[in-house]
């Protein structure tokens, strides 16, 4: 969105113990309407030696 201010929100959001969803979204009105720019999936890492 060149030119124009921008708000970013990041909302994360548990999707069970080892994973968590997070969706970024942004607006250039002031947050009266939000696009999606991003939507990770993070994952907790498991050991590579026991």
């Amino acid at each position: 969105m060149a030119g124009k201010p921008t708000t970013d929100r990041i909302t994360r959001r548990p999707a069970s113990a080892d994973e968590v969803h997070q969706v970024w979204e942004q607006s250039n009105d002031h947050g009266n309407t939000w696009t999606s720019a991003s939507h990770g999936v993070y994952r907790r890492r498991k050991e590579l030696f026991v």
